[in-house]
């Protein structure tokens, strides 16, 4: 136990502890030869940085940065609450197209099995047209999100070949149906599989949240005056709980982007290649990637009050 015999006496613990905060908050400072001399032998410390001389950079607001993910967690609802809607109306749309009866017979010079002819045309194949516009095209959000005619978006939802049967009035057969309604399945389970997706973006952001604002401490909104009035204990115990609030932001931080990592590219993107969920998601909003952005400047909030307590200890000092 040696070792710590030289801390024994106060004024060194003290300026031993002052030295190792500003270590960690990279500051420079001139000490007096007397008080550096026990140290080091020299009469200058550089230790990267320079003290300012008045209190500036102090944490606003607390944990307020969690307001990226309260607007995150907004738009993720709000695109769950549109989402559900769609898988609904292909739902619908997929019973109604089975509730239509299909005309077996084979059009002129053409199998059974052919999907479309341009001989032979049928009413039920309106009645089809009338079942999409009363379902998929009817939800609340469709002329925001979409505002496609019928012809753009039964063909970008169900496929060129089947959706032109449909909008050319083709004879409305079995095979026709069939495809018809798979299609219209295939497009509930896309709704299906985007809404676990949501609901896992969901989660995460409010764990994210929840983390985030465990890094409150005391003093999280106090001036800087407040913590000049407090004893060295005081400020050498505050400094350790704001290093382990900055040690769980950073865990906050690796742990979400590998879990954007293994999210990202799964959303088809416009021209076919792969998007990114958060992208999509929070493109309007004023952080594309809100947990991330959240817990970076809760960082850097914590190492300003870091660098407001190494300036209380000083003074006094």
């Amino acid at each position: 136990m040696a070792v710590y015999h030289p801390l024994r006496s106060a004024s060194v613990r003290v300026t031993v502890v002052v030295l190792c905060l500003l270590v960690v908050n990279g500051f420079a400072i001139r000490l007096p030869p007397a008080a550096a001399r026990p140290l080091s032998g020299q009469a200058w410390l550089a230790l990267g940085g320079s003290l300012s001389p008045t209190g500036t950079g102090l944490l606003a607001g607390g944990v307020c940065v969690t307001r990226y993910v309260r607007r995150a967690v907004s738009r993720v609802e709000d695109e769950r609450a549109s989402v559900e809607a769609e898988r609904d109306a292909f739902r619908e749309f997929a019973d109604a197209v089975g509730s239509i009866d299909a005309d077996g017979r084979a059009p002129t010079g053409r199998p059974a099995a052919t999907l479309v002819s341009p001989e032979v045309r049928d009413a039920p194949t309106e009645t089809v047209r009338d079942a999409y516009r009363r379902t998929v095209m009817d939800t609340p959000d469709y002329e925001r999100a979409y505002g496609e005619s019928i012809g753009e978006n039964m063909t970008a939802e169900l496929g060129p070949e089947v959706a032109g049967a449909v909008l050319r009035g083709e004879r409305f057969g079995p095979q026709l149906k069939r495809a018809l309604h798979d299609r219209a399945a295939v497009a509930a389970t896309q709704r299906r599989a985007f809404l676990n997706a949501l609901d896992g973006e969901r989660d995460s952001l409010s764990e994210a949240r929840r983390r985030i604002e465990s890094t409150a401490v005391p003093f999280d909104d106090a001036p800087e005056t407040d913590l000049s009035g407090q004893s060295f204990g005081t400020l050498v115990g505050y400094d350790r709980q704001l290093r382990r609030s900055e040690t769980r932001c950073r865990e906050l931080l690796e742990d979400r982007q590998r879990e954007i990592h293994r999210a990202d590219g799964w959303l088809p993107g416009a021209d076919g290649g792969a998007g990114s969920l958060q992208e999509y998601l929070y493109r309007q909003l004023d952080a594309t990637f809100p947990a991330l952005r959240a817990a970076a400047e809760r960082i850097e909030r914590l190492r300003d009050r870091r660098r407001a307590v190494v300036r209380a200890v000083v003074r006094a000092e």
